[in-house]
């Protein structure tokens, strides 16, 4: 007899193409990574939307089936994500899973790391600019994916965020953790 445990997370799936500097040819998140000493950052895999733009905006009733309603940019089934991501050439497809435990995160997707995101998701209080000066006196270590490597880290370091730089910045204070993986 096989015993299946049924895990509550969902698996949702963000589509990103990338942004450029006026160059069209420079990566934008390369500029910026540097600027802020973070050059170590080889493949930047954040959901945030600072340095990539999301593929993908809920506008048909077929989007609205195969979306997260919390968040129309994310996308809860695999095939149609990938039907999507075909029309944009450079675009890659994250696989996120919104506040997870430690149960959650052993799934068959490649992790990457975890992100702490602002409420609706667009900005990664790991490199926003406005961050990154507070968090070096945390002593960060952000992986070459610009996330963090383990879950305890990224949940201590939301609660940090919240109350020492919540009451000065909105994305901070409302942040959540999220795992990333490879899809």
């Amino acid at each position: 007899m096989f015993l299946y445990k049924i895990l509550h997370f969902q698996m949702l799936y963000k589509i990103l193409v990338p942004k450029y500097w006026e160059d069209r040819q420079t990566l934008l998140w390369k500029i910026a990574l540097q600027n802020q000493e973070l050059e170590h950052v080889t493949d930047y895999c954040s959901a945030a939307e600072e340095y990539y733009a999301s593929a993908f905006f809920a506008s048909t009733a077929e989007d609205y089936d195969h979306v997260d309603w919390g968040k129309t940019m994310l996308i809860n089934q695999l095939d149609y994500a990938k039907k999507i991501a075909s029309g944009h050439p450079e675009a890659r497809i994250l696989g996120v899973i919104k506040a997870p435990t430690k149960q959650e995160i052993q799934v068959d997707n490649e992790l990457l790391g975890f992100d702490i995101l602002d409420k609706p998701g667009h900005y990664s209080c790991l490199t926003n600019l406005n961050s990154i000066p507070a968090l070096k006196a945390y002593h960060l270590k952000i992986n070459q994916y610009a996330l963090l490597n383990d879950i305890d880290t990224a949940y201590q370091l939301k609660e940090w965020l919240r109350k020492n730089r919540g009451p000065i910045d909105w994305h901070d204070r409302h942040c959540e953790v999220w795992a990333v993986f490879r899809v």
